[in-house]
């Protein structure tokens, strides 16, 4: 007989190394320079030298299965779900080698060649495996490695490259003995009606009397076209969003229908993300409120294959799934297929934290930009020209601290209080408040060894700016902006993420004193961060 089917575990990777909108030259691709941000673009991980998908899929699908206690010999089925191959070598494909890694010792592997519906395609096959008692335990693991297959020759082929993001994800389904979380319906489709002419393809590199064959995204043999119609490649994105809105929310229709339910009856929906006109698209065919889905294009970019997993992984992370909650998974690709999986949310254990990311990663958007940039992008949209390009620090890098495990409003609360500066700041003391809003104190680093300080509040933003000066109230000359943020989107770990910039008068270059002032201030601020990070934590202050 049948038996029901669980998601025992879900775990994502990604690779340290991250690209930003500024590492690529649109004008010069013949790209316009709005389409990253109108399409919900800001990062993307990207794959090392050394890094191939069976890396990736092994750092994956090894958290997956520390999630449970089942012996890894029992696992019977592993499907490891790629459209970029390992660039070195395309058969075999390496998921033996990952099985081997992974201690599968009495399992059967399977490489899936199958691009953003593909991880969805493994997990029926795998379910389908459970329910029919073939195993009692099935690993299904995705990764990508867009990065090595990124092709700029044309301004069609360098947008949709540009857009892909690096990464792994695994997720472990096994039979459900009690009634908790199981399987509720599914439905998949495929079709060649619409063929978009896009391909993983070789491409052939000619050197000095050698040839160097590589794997690039571009248009393939195969010409677009619709229902035997050829298209014109610059009618392509159009009409893959047109075919797409005709599938996935159809798949999301005829998955609640078959399952007797209705959308108000779905807790959340898992959509793939290919970009922010797609998303929204389909969001608002399907009728899907904005509080039950997620978007993480802005992180990751086009995950593909990884996609639905990761963002499940993040939906349950950070407390958007709930034990018994009935959560929908959609997606659509190349090929073409779509589907969909209602399954019901029910874990034996929490799922693990991301592993933490080093300061290094977590600071490489901000290293990317200028100050300048940094307040256009990052502080306060559209108000860059207050603050003259010429007045800047430019070459001073923001500081930033994690508060690990702290509630952001927490966080907030303690920062945005002025008279708390004095336990986390190195020579600021004895501050009190001399008419509303405005507060004096001591300060050894600046000339008159006071300070004058006008703290502005944005709760909403959960943002500080703190206007300083050493001569009087009036002459608040010196810019500091805090800015906090939660951390388990960006960072993948629990708590709140700080970061503080400045924004300083000319006199500062002018000035020697003033200049050397500046430099031991900023030398200082890895330790008032550490400070204000250990007091935050609950912790003895490091520094007193």
């Amino acid at each position: 007989m049948p038996r029901p089917v669980k998601i025992a575990a879900v775990s994502t990777f990604f690779p340290e190394k991250t690209r930003s909108n500024h590492d690529f030259d649109f004008v010069a691709a013949g790209v316009d320079a709005q389409w990253p941000e109108k399409n919900g673009l800001k990062l993307r991980h990207v794959a090392a030298d050394h890094q191939n998908i069976i890396d990736l899929a092994f750092a994956a699908a090894d958290r997956a299965l520390n999630q449970q206690s089942i012996p890894r010999a029992e696992v019977g089925l592993l499907i490891l779900v790629s459209s970029t191959f390992r660039q070195e070598q395309l058969v075999p494909t390496g998921v033996v080698e990952l099985q081997q890694k992974l201690g599968l010792t009495q399992c059967m592997s399977l490489f899936l060649t199958e691009t953003c519906c593909g991880s969805l395609m493994a997990m029926e096959v795998a379910a389908s495996a459970i329910l029919s008692h073939w195993t009692d335990h099935a690993l299904i693991v995705a990764a990508e490695t867009f990065s090595k297959t990124f092709n700029p020759d044309t301004p069609m082929t360098y947008q949709i490259g540009m857009s892909m993001g690096d990464g792994a994800g695994a997720i472990l389904l096994s039979a459900q003995s009690q009634g908790d979380g199981a399987l509720i319906a599914s439905h998949f489709e495929s079709s060649a009606d619409f063929r978009s002419g896009l391909a993983v393809k070789p491409h052939i590199h000619h050197g000095k009397g050698s040839q160097q064959a590589t794997l690039r995204f571009g248009f393939g043999n195969v010409p677009p076209s619709y229902q035997g119609q050829f298209l014109h490649p610059e009618q392509v994105i159009a009409e893959i969003k047109r075919f797409t809105i005709s599938t996935v929310p159809v798949a999301i229709e005829k998955i609640i229908h078959k399952a007797e339910l209705t959308t108000e009856d779905i807790d959340f929906f898992v959509l793939h993300q290919p970009n922010r006109r797609f998303l929204d698209a389909w969001r608002t065919a399907a009728e899907i409120p904005p509080e039950k889905t997620l978007d993480t294009l802005h992180r990751y970019g086009n995950l593909s294959s990884v996609s639905v997993i990761a963002n499940l992984e993040e939906a349950a992370l950070t407390g958007r799934l709930q034990q018994g909650d009935k959560v929908l998974l959609a997606a659509v690709g190349e090929g073409a297929n779509w589907g969909a999986m209602l399954w019901s949310w029910h874990l034996a254990a929490p799922l693990q934290p991301r592993p933490p990311a080093t300061v290094e990663s977590a600071l490489v958007t901000i290293e990317n930009y200028s100050m300048l940039e940094l307040w256009e992008k990052f502080i306060i949209p559209n108000t860059k020209d207050e603050v003259p390009t010429d007045q800047i620090f430019c070459d001073f890098v923001p500081s930033m601290a994690v508060f690990e495990r702290v509630p952001l409003q927490d966080a907030y609360d303690f920062i945005a209080n002025t008279y708390n500066m004095n336990r986390w700041t190195l020579s600021m003391r004895r501050l009190e408040e001399i008419e509303p809003g405005l507060f004096q104190g001591d300060e050894d680093a600046t000339p008159t060894g006071k300070i004058f300080i006008r703290a502005e509040h944005d709760p909403q933003n959960h943002l500080i700016t703190w206007r300083c000066g050493h001569e009087s109230p009036q002459d608040l000359w010196i810019v500091y902006k805090g800015f906090l943020v939660d951390a388990m989107p960006s960072l993948g770990r629990p708590g709140t993420a700080f970061f503080w910039t400045n924004f300083v008068h000319q006199r500062v270059k002018e000035d020697p004193q003033l200049r050397f002032g500046f430099k031991c201030m900023y030398a200082a601020h890895a330790l008032e961060m550490a400070n204000l990070k250990a007091i935050l934590e609950h912790e003895s202050p490091l520094i007193t």
